[in-house]
């Protein structure tokens, strides 16, 4: 299980916010998606696209890097640019479900082009 909480850090008398997805959160934004009467392939789509984040993280936390890393990552894979932004899709909607959009608004997107737009 990933963990999930916001712990306060003390860096240089700086305090800093960390973001964390666990198993538990994922479940509840999918059912949330269901409740919604989403059609049930995106809430797969999304499932997947959440849970391989989240592997991809090792139980780090999100960062606006780690989340470049994993579309880098993505794009290592072949993924396709209509993959890719369907995944991060799925990453804008958890976040605003866990009520970190103000947090992580504007990342990366992938256009038709291959080229990186954003961050």
């Amino acid at each position: 299980t990933i963990r999930y909480n916001t712990p306060i850090t003390r860096d240089r008398g700086i305090f800093i916010m960390e973001y964390y997805m666990t198993d538990e959160r994922i479940a509840e934004y999918l059912k949330a998606l269901e409740n919604e009467e989403r059609a049930a392939a995106t809430v797969e789509k999304y499932r997947r696209a959440l849970l391989g984040f989240a592997a991809f993280l090792s139980g780090a936390a999100v960062t606006p890097e780690t989340i470049k890393n994993w579309k880098d990552d993505l794009r290592a894979r072949n993924y396709v640019p209509s993959t890719i932004n369907t995944y991060l899709a799925a990453l804008n909607g958890f976040f605003r479900f866990c009520g970190w959009g103000k947090i992580f608004n504007g990342f990366l997107h992938q256009r038709n082009d291959g080229i990186t737009a954003g961050l």
